[in-house]
């Protein structure tokens, strides 16, 4: 099984020192964490998917990259972009939608 590591830093503003302000400051900040270790992860995942060497089930041929798109994954939590690696069939010129 695959681990992903990640390490960050939280920094609090106390601005008020009520109890209130801070639950919503640590939910609003989880949010935020959330959304962004998913993009991260997400990136990770398609460098996985990419390593293996994709090819053509007609001719054999590798596929090649053939630009980004951005793509939008929508959570409980959020939303997220991600660019997305394109692919497509060297000499078919036919995209492939593997990894989309």
């Amino acid at each position: 099984m695959k681990e992903i590591k990640l390490s960050f830093n939280l920094s609090i503003v106390l601005n008020q020192a009520d109890i209130h302000f801070v639950e919503e400051e640590l939910l609003r900040m989880r949010q935020e964490l959330f959304l962004e270790v998913l993009k991260k992860v997400i990136a990770e995942i398609e460098k996985e998917a990419l390593k293996g060497q994709k090819s053509c089930n007609i001719c054999g041929l590798p596929l090649v990259k053939n630009g980004h798109e951005k793509k939008k994954v929508k959570t409980l939590v959020g939303e997220v972009a991600v660019n997305r690696v394109r692919l497509r069939y060297h000499y078919h010129g036919k995209r492939d939608a593997t990894l989309v």
